[in-house]
């Protein structure tokens, strides 16, 4: 599916809802064109279950119209974006997520139509990401994008001609967490070993290092459990142990972005996600490591970082609604 609107006059003037399902928060927003009318968030309480769940948005969805006194009848699609693999076309999960594990048997196309009379798209949460970045964000003006989502785990989607890759499953671009980058690592919750998201992701890093020989006389072993927030904290920037798992992280996130860039050839490279907080460190490594390393002429990719992070998803799907 190629994002142009036939016409754009009448998509600026659509009013969407987008709704980005995380782990820990659900973020929701009402869009005009590329403006967020309303914002809301809840918990996302992903151990319940999806069909618990869809009743909570329905009820957070009408209080923000009620709020916003936005009329139904100017809704034109609703968009979710999910943690997991996803038939768009079907409206369906395809694969069980660790949190709303019920979600492969929903039927959203029932739920959108019961709640509001209106489509509903869904999406894969890097895809959705990718979407609002290349449409609101930093890859606006270009059409070739590699995302890269560093936080819990590691996401992925890919922008090929402005088109999102999808491939033959509807895995293509997705499992930019689970590329091999050790194949003497531990093993992952996949069932693979030495994935990316085994050697530095925010799921795995505390059980990676907890038994570190250096941890007991690290300031790291005050955290309850080991962050990344922590390990590139000023405070920590002369702790031993905190040096070796940035320094290790770095090459991995480094290595995974350069896999990408082989295999899809991009303009730019986007990192999103909790992690890119301390953008200011891993962008330069990751922008140095890609020019000393890429196939591609030096300095021919540029790796940036997301401009639109805290609602990218919720654009993202809103544009989606709109052009569904």
């Amino acid at each position: 599916m190629h994002f142009q609107c036939m016409f754009r006059v009448k998509c600026r003037k659509m009013i969407t809802i987008g709704i980005d399902l995380g782990g820990t928060r659900i973020k929701m927003g009402i869009l005009k064109g590329s403006n967020i009318l309303a914002t809301s968030q809840i918990e996302a309480k992903a151990g319940e279950k999806m069909s618990k769940k869809l009743l909570e948005l329905r009820d957070a969805v009408d209080q923000l119209l009620k709020t916003h006194q936005i009329d139904l009848k100017t809704l034109h699609g609703i968009g979710l974006a999910f943690p997991s693999i996803v038939d768009n076309r079907k409206s369906k999960i395809l694969s069980r997520y660790v949190k709303f594990t019920d979600a492969e048997e929903m039927d959203f196309d029932s739920w959108a139509r019961e709640s509001w009379n209106i489509p509903v798209v869904l999406e894969n949460d890097a895809r959705a990401a990718l979407i609002g970045e290349w449409q609101f964000g930093a890859g606006k003006g270009h059409d070739h994008i590699v995302m890269i989502t560093l936080g819990t785990g590691v996401g992925s989607a890919v922008l090929d001609s402005g088109r999102l890759l999808r491939g033959a499953h509807h895995y293509g671009g997705n499992l930019g967490g689970h590329t091999i980058i050790n194949i003497s690592g531990s093993p992952c919750n996949c069932g693979s070993t030495g994935c990316v998201e085994t050697e530095a992701s925010g799921w795995a890093v505390h059980e990676r290092y907890k038994n570190h020989m250096l941890y007991q006389t690290s300031s790291l072993a005050r955290e309850h459990i080991l962050t990344y927030e922590a390990i590139f904290s000023p405070s920590n920037r002369t702790d031993p142990l905190a040096h070796e798992i940035k320094q290790h992280s770095l090459k991995a996130w480094a290595a995974n972005v350069l896999n990408f860039v082989h295999h899809f050839d991009p303009e730019i490279v986007i990192l999103g996600g909790g992690i890119m907080h301390s953008a200011d460190e891993i962008i330069p490594f990751v922008q140095q490591f890609v020019d000393k390393n890429a196939w591609q002429p030096s300095g021919s990719i540029k790796v940036l970082g997301a401009q639109r992070s805290d609602y990218a998803g919720v654009l993202g799907m809103g544009y989606l609604a709109a052009h569904g």
